[in-house]
This record gives C-alpha cells, sequence and structure tokens, in this order.
C-alpha cells in the first residue's frame, strides 16, 4: 500500500486526524495544482512557444518566395509559396489551451495573414493578366505594412507566451510558499500537542518544498544543471520526476535554439555530434551522409553573398521537407557554410541521397541569372586566384555507414567522410557515393 501524504499524517497522531486531514487534503491540493503546472508548461505552454517560432519561419519562407515569383515569374515559386502559406494556416490551428490574450493574438494573426494574401494574390492576378509592373509595385510598396503588421503580431505573441511561462513558474513558487507556510503551522501544533511524529513528517516535507522553491527559481534562471537531488515515492517523487524532466526539456530547448545554424535554423555542430554519439554507443547500423556543394564559393564571389544564403536556405528546405514526410529515426544538421549532414538508416541512404540530389538540380538553375543559365557555367576567381568557368552548382554526397565496417568515434566518420566527398567531387555533376570497403 502506498503511504500518502494524508495517510502518513494520520498514522501520527489519531488525536489530530480531523486537523491533519485538513491540512494534508489542502498540502494535496497545492501540490496537485503545482504538478498541473508543471505538466502544463511541458504540455501546452512549451508547444504553443515553438509553434510561434514555427509561425515564423513559414511566413517569412512564404514571403520570400512570393516576392521571388513576382520578380521571375516561376510557377514553382508560386507553389513553394501557397505550400508555406498552408504550413503557415495549418500551424495556426495548432495552438491549444491559449490563454485570451494569446487566443485574441492568434486571431489577429489569422486576420493579418489573410490581408497580407490580399496583396499577394492581387499582385498575382496583375502579373497572370501581363502586368508586371504593377505586380511588382502591389509588391514593393503595398505589401511592406502587411508583412511589418503580421511580424510584430508574431513576435508580440511570443512575447505573451513567454510571459505566460514566467508567470506559471511565478505561481508555482507562491504555491510551494503557500504549502510551506500550512507545513509550518503544522509544525507548530504537533510540538503543542507533543507529537513527534507529526514534527519529523512536518520538517521532511517543509525541506522537500523548499527544495521545490530553489529548483523553480533556478529553473527561472535557466541553470537547469544546478537542481537538487528531489525524491521521493509519493506524490512529491512524482512531482520531482515532472521537475526534473521539464528542466531537461527545457535545456535541450535552449541548447538546440543556441547552436542551432542563425541561416538555416538546422540543428549545428553539438546536435549533430550528439545524434551520432547516440547511435554509437548503442551500436545502432546507420548511414552518416555529409552533403556538400560543388562550386559554391564561385557562385558567392560572382552573385554575392545574399544569393549564395537563399541556395543554403534552398538546401535547408530540402532537408527538411525529406524528415516530414518520414519522420522514422532520421536527423538532418548544418555543420556550416556549405556543408550539410543527414543521418539515417542505412538502407534508406540511397532512396534519400537520390531524392535530394533531383531537387536540387530542379531548382538550382534558378538561382542563375538567364545568359549564365543559358551558356551553362560563369565566370569566376579559383582560389589560387585564377579565373576559370565553373559549371551550375552540383552537389556531392558521401556516405558513411558502419554495415561493413567497425566505427566507435565521430573522428573515424569524419575521415571517411572526408575520403568520400573528395571523390565524389571528382565527378563533374551531382554524385552519391556510399563506402563499400571493408575493415580490413
Amino acid at each position: 500500500m502506498r503511504l500518502t501524504l494524508a495517510r502518513k499524517m494520520l498514522l501520527g497522531n489519531l488525536t489530530l486526524v480531523l486537523l491533519i486531514l485538513i491540512v494534508g487534503l489542502s498540502a494535496l491540493a497545492s501540490l496537485k495544482a503545482l504538478h498541473a503546472l508543471g505538466t502544463n508548461l511541458v504540455q501546452v505552454d512549451l508547444p504553443n512557444f515553438e509553434l510561434t517560432a514555427q509561425l515564423m519561419e513559414s511566413f517569412s519562407a512564404e514571403d520570400q518566395y512570393e516576392e521571388r515569383y513576382i520578380h521571375l515569374g516561376d510557377p514553382a515559386l508560386q507553389a513553394l509559396a501557397d505550400e508555406q502559406r498552408e504550413k503557415f494556416g495549418a500551424t495556426l490551428q495548432r495552438f491549444r489551451a491559449l490563454p485570451p490574450k494569446a487566443s485574441r493574438e492568434v486571431e489577429r494573426i489569422g486576420d493579418l495573414h489573410a490581408e497580407y494574401r490580399r496583396v499577394t494574390f492581387q499582385a498575382r492576378a496583375a502579373l497572370e493578366h501581363g502586368d508586371g509592373t504593377l505586380a511588382r509595385v502591389l509588391i514593393s510598396e503595398s505589401l511592406p505594412h502587411p508583412r511589418q503588421r503580421l511580424t510584430v503580431a508574431i513576435q508580440s505573441l511570443t512575447q505573451t507566451l513567454r510571459g505566460t511561462q514566467w508567470v506559471a513558474l511565478q505561481q508555482s513558487q507562491s504555491l510551494i510558499q503557500n504549502a510551506l507556510i500550512m507545513t509550518l503551522v503544522t509544525c507548530g501544533v504537533g510540538l503543542i500537542f507533543g507529537v513527534g511524529f507529526a514534527l519529523i513528517f512536518s520538517r521532511s516535507l517543509a525541506k522537500s518544498l523548499q527544495q521545490f522553491k530553489m529548483a523553480t527559481q533556478l529553473i527561472g534562471k535557466g541553470r537547469y544543471d544546478e537542481l537538487l537531488p528531489l525524491q521521493g515515492s509519493d506524490e512529491v517523487g512524482d512531482l520531482a520526476e515532472s521537475f526534473r524532466w521539464m528542466s531537461h526539456r527545457l535545456k535541450e530547448l535552449e541548447e538546440m535554439n543556441l547552436d542551432a545554424n542563425p541561416l538555416t535554423r538546422l540543428p549545428g555542430n553539438l546536435a549533430i555530434e550528439k545524434s551520432l554519439l547516440i547511435r554509437l554507443r548503442r551500436r545502432r547500423r546507420f548511414a552518416f551522409c555529409h552533403i556538400d556543394l560543388d562550386n559554391f564559393k564561385a557562385f558567392g564571389d560572382h552573385y554575392g553573398y545574399a544569393r549564395g544564403s537563399e541556395v543554403l536556405k534552398m538546401v535547408g528546405q530540402i532537408l527538411t521537407r525529406l524528415v516530414e514526410s518520414d519522420r522514422q529515426d532520421i536527423f538532418i544538421g548544418h555543420i556550416g557554410g556549405d556543408d550539410f549532414v543527414l543521418i539515417c538508416e542505412p538502407d534508406r541512404a540511397s532512396g534519400f541521397c537520390q531524392q535530394i540530389i533531383k531537387e536540387f538540380d530542379d531548382a538550382m538553375p534558378q538561382f542563375y541569372d538567364s545568359s549564365d543559365r543559358a551558356q551553362g557555367f560563369i565566370i569566376s576567381r579559383d582560389r589560387n586566384d585564377r579565373v576559370q568557368q565553373f559549371g551550375i552548382m552540383t552537389i556531392s554526397i558521401a556516405v558513411v555507414t558502419n554495415e561493413r565496417r567497425e566505427i566507435t568515434t565521430p573522428m573515424q566518420v569524419a575521415e571517411v567522410a572526408a575520403q568520400l566527398k573528395k571523390y565524389a567531387k571528382s565527378f563533374p555533376k551531382s554524385i552519391f557515393v556510399i563506402d563499400q570497403r571493408r575493415e580490413l
């Protein structure tokens, strides 16, 4: 039989059953409310907060595709913009259990997005009727205001949800303080009536509540690794477990946000190494796909940093769509520059690489000027400052697996990937190379 807080108090002193029962039920109510706050923070507030980042990402992508469509007239860009618009609407529907203010802001975001769509649809209609000048005027003069208002509204929602999380933490601290006061009152009554067991129990509970209070403060300050060891086999233990899980999740989200590449929003080097180490330690079979762009430096030197960034975003979007279409144990990351990573099961690596190459080769020509695209190359300088011709950018993928050889460290993966990548770059086309060598 589980010894709950109420039963502990009843066993402590039968003469104070009524008083102890009232205090115990109140303490349980506080703990339950605190547990509910923690659960709501993890299951509702944090997901809602993540959705705001997805809203901003979808809207930014939609806005970029829409503007490029109006200027370039490529139907593929229109389709991409529509896809991001649908993704934005779907994300907006996923918010749940919002406070009144946040709910109103979500409704306002929907209205502002509709206003934004009306302007873009007018520009599209003008373009379809052959009036490209009017379409570009609408994009350059009528669109900035709705865009700015929508961006500000999403940022406002982010701040509101962040404030909701802070309020929840403050409420939990208040509940802990109230429960602590009630515990101290119980201790005083126990001392008056000479109930030793009640004193021991109260001190134990007071200590646990004090630890929770300190844990709440540490979480609020972002010091997740300094949480005290909270233990217990009753409701306190359950709450302690919720706190540990919550702090671990908050730390992971913070690390992912700090480590993520600011351009593509994909996980960076820390997350890549962590994902690889997990597979190595668990002795799982994997395929590590190192993705590199060929002639990217020459492209950036010729067209400038901004267009090179658009290419990197495009690669990130290809990988993101790949994960969204098949979520079974796939990891994608951005090492930096034009280097990306995909980790998956070995038997699925070939299909993924083929899909990445196809989408990249289909999309890449649109980033070149029409004259360069027609002649099939650009003129730029190589790393030795010599003027040369560089063809349309291609993609090389080096695939390292542990199916045929034993791999124990990330360094081994990096060394093999470097060899394969050098070999893959010797081909004047997009290609993927899978390591087939066996360990000697």
